[in-house]
């Protein structure tokens, strides 16, 4: 989908800044903000027999201007951040992001956890994609990552290629996790963390040798 809109977002960003902030603005509060009011109604309908603000949430749905505008406000929001890259140099930026995102990610946690307490089953971690805690994550990850240089090491090399594969990555991962489901199951933390690591190396390694096919590697170098 993004390759489909990305020509018009191009050109609207270059001819008229102004209608971009305008449409960006819309995309964070049909996106992120309706749904802080929808993880707030969780709560309340959770502890409540309040039903009345469910059907608030439903007619306020009725606002968005897209059925998943999250790809999109996560996009333009990584073009915001580069072009505000120059104030990530500063160290004071950077722990404040850190701090910010250790706390995004606790307050995620607490949320899950209690919504899990509430309804006597457990919350689907992927509830977190389209939080505010999700968009604060990703500005510290950026105010984390920027600053990287390569060294030369092993390690520092596997997270450039990461970096500059990730398109790639994203393209591929969600193939190669529906593979992996048909071998490898269970809910034991341990298992979780080896299926992550790979399908995040099965897809890179995958990214790497699509990249070598002409045409093809213009797809995922974008």
């Amino acid at each position: 989908v993004l390759y489909l809109i990305y020509p018009i977002i191009k050109n609207l960003h270059d001819s008229n800044k102004k209608l971009y902030n305008y449409f960006f603005i819309l995309i964070l509060i049909s996106t992120v903000g309706i749904n802080l009011l929808t993880m707030i109604s969780n709560l309340v309908t959770a502890i409540t027999e309040f039903k009345y603000i469910k059907l608030m949430i439903q007619y306020l749905n009725k606002f968005q201007i897209t059925t998943n505008g999250y790809f999109l406000l996560f996009f333009m929001l990584g073009g915001y951040l580069f072009e505000k890259k120059e104030k990530f140099e500063n160290k004071k930026v950077t722990i404040k992001w850190m701090i910010i995102g250790g706390l995004s990610w606790l307050f995620a946690f607490l949320y899950g956890f209690t919504i899990s307490i509430l309804r006597k089953r457990t919350c689907s971690a992927s509830f977190n994609y389209n939080t505010i805690f999700m968009l604060l994550l990703l500005v510290s990850l950026f105010a984390i990552t920027y600053r990287y240089h390569n060294k030369g090491k092993f390690l520092n090399k596997i997270v450039e290629s990461i970096g500059k594969n990730s398109l790639g990555i994203y393209l591929i991962h969600a193939l190669i996790i529906r593979i992996l489901n048909q071998f490898i199951k269970g809910d034991v933390f341990w298992i979780k963390i080896i299926i992550l690591a790979l399908v995040l190396f099965v897809s890179l390694i995958i990214t790497i040798l699509l990249k070598k096919i002409p045409k093809i590697n213009k797809i995922i170098e974008i």
